[in-house]
């Protein structure tokens, strides 16, 4: 748990991070910092990669809705990741907010309009 007097960065990532090395570099880097604590908000890999770590840096994965799940159980998973994603924030109540691609917007901009004091960054 990081102390009370660290900045607190939260980043949505619908994809896995482990498919994408420049988020798997951001966390890295997000390690080294020891005023800041990040928070990753992604989905499980399903591709068979090592689950990817990084020091001071909390991941949580939902699972990815693949295609050998059922339809409407991809559906669910599709249209819950932003619910879910959001109600992880106002938990966490990070300082700053990043995320990657459009898929993780809705979770983004529902949490930023009901906390507008938090900073939102997007990559």
């Amino acid at each position: 748990m990081p102390q009370p007097d660290t900045l607190r960065l939260a980043i949505v990532h619908w994809f896995p991070v482990e498919q994408y090395p420049p988020v798997q570099n951001l966390l890295q880097l997000l390690a080294t910092e020891r005023e800041l604590h990040g928070y990753c908000l992604t989905t499980a890999n399903d591709r068979g990669l090592p689950d990817f770590a990084a020091a001071q840096v909390t991941i949580e994965r939902r699972p990815f809705p693949s295609r050998t799940m059922g339809r409407l159980l991809r559906i669910w998973l599709l249209l819950s990741f932003p619910i879910w994603a959001c109600l992880r924030l106002f938990r966490l109540r990070p300082h700053a907010l990043l995320y990657f691609e459009p898929h993780s917007s809705a979770a983004a901009f529902l949490y930023l309009l009901l906390n507008p004091g938090c900073r939102l960054l997007i990559l």
